[in-house]
Formats: C-alpha cells, structure tokens, sequence
C-alpha cells in the first residue's frame, strides 16, 4: 500500500497551529509531552484491541473505537513530524496481516522506537510501523483518512469549546 500523507500533514498543520495560537504554546516547550502522548494513545489503541490480553476469552474489538484510537497516535506522530521538519510525505507500506502474538511484538517495538524520536526520520520510522497495522486492524487508506478528518474535526470542535 502507498500512502501519501500531504493532506493530513496539513489538517495536522493547521490543528496544531490553532492549539499553539490559542494556549501561547512554544513548540520546543511541548515536543516531549507529544512524544509522551503518543505512547499513550498507542497503548489506548492496544487495549482497544486486545491482542495481548491472553487471560481473556474476548476477541472482538470495536472497529470504530480502534480507527478512534489509531488515528489519536496518528495526530501525535505527525504533530512530531512537522516539528521535526519531515519533509518526506509518501510512504509504501507493508501489507501483513498479523497475528495476536506477531502484533504484541509489533506493538512493543513501535513503543520502544517511540522512546528515542529525535528527528525527522525516526518519526518515518514510526509512521511506518504504524501503517503496518493496518491490514491487521482492517483498516484501509480511505478508512484512515476517514477517521482522521472525523477526529481532526472534533479536534477543533474541542478547542473552541475549551476542551
């Protein structure tokens, strides 16, 4: 799968320029609590997917709440990508499908790389590995985008509500 993030890098653009604006952040002064996020919404996301809970029975997710939860990591990763200056914007992605225990070492390997984003190609990398769950998740590029915009716009909705 190829993808092109041009479009949501922008949404991302304007999302973060509007929450910098209206709360007199300084970009240096939250690059850490981002990073910080975006292991959150990744473990979030995990939980809505239950692939590491061998003592349950339950296998079934909510699709919709993962899409939720996917592209709350997405907005953190690419919130760091322009900080960083990324300027690469396609991406071709590995299609796998994985199983529950291929995705709990996946899952641990996205959060140990997110542990040391110092600059523009580590977030590749994790944006990478992140649309490498995808096919697994069930999740399609219109899917994502679909859920981006939907949470981009709740996003906004949140600020000017003083969420």
């Amino acid at each position: 799968m190829t993808i092109n993030l041009k479009e949501i890098l922008e949404l991302q653009r304007e999302l973060d320029f509007n929450i910098e604006t209206k709360h007199n952040i300084n970009k240096d002064d939250v690059v850490n609590k981002k990073k910080l996020a975006f292991i959150v919404e990744l473990c979030e996301m995990i939980n809505v997917n239950r692939c590491f809970k061998f003592w349950s029975v339950k296998n079934n997710y909510d699709r919709e709440k993962l899409g939720d939860e996917f592209v709350d990591c997405l907005h953190f990763i690419l919130s760091l990508s322009l900080y960083y200056k990324m300027e690469k914007t396609e991406f071709n992605i590995l299609e796998n499908n994985y199983d529950k225990d291929q995705l709990t070492d996946k899952i641990l390997d996205l959060i140990k790389a997110s542990t040391n984003i110092n600059d523009a190609h580590d977030c590749e990398v994790i944006i990478i590995k992140l649309f490498e769950l995808c096919k697994t998740f069930g999740f399609t590029w219109k899917d994502i985008i679909d859920f981006y915009k939907k949470k981009n716009d709740i996003n906004h909705q949140r600020q000017k509500d003083n969420y």
